[in-house]
């Protein structure tokens, strides 16, 4: 009987010592919502990246045209709000990738997921 009781109280604050951590690290004791909190930075980043070099490009084409084209100067208008929009594009990207994905498969991920250097 006192061996169950033990048992009991050993299961139930390692689980509070889980949820505790997982919350202040994470801000989620999910296993999606720990991968998220892990790739939310450099998703952010990537996105960011992405949209900086397409509107380089464009920026590229409108000074060989002297920026007298309208479509370039279109162009550079939209790529201007898709670097503003970037962080909640890269959100929706990466929440519709992990809807995706089963908790257990989050677990592995957020166990095993390293940003590229």
């Amino acid at each position: 009987m006192r061996l169950a009781k033990f048992t009991t109280l050993i299961i139930l604050l390692a689980l509070g010592l889980y949820i505790g951590l997982t919350l202040y690290f994470f801000g989620s004791s999910r296993p999606c919502g720990i991968l998220e909190a892990r790739m939310k930075p450099y998703r952010i980043k990537l996105e960011r990246e992405a949209a900086f070099n397409i509107e380089r490009k464009h920026s590229q084409e409108g000074e060989q045209v002297k920026f007298r084209d309208p479509e370039i100067l279109k162009l550079l208008e939209e790529d201007r709000k898709r670097i503003e929009e970037a962080p909640e594009a890269a959100m929706r990207k990466l929440h519709q990738e992990l809807s995706e994905l089963t908790p257990v498969e989050c677990a592995l991920k957020a166990i095993s997921w390293r940003p590229p250097a």
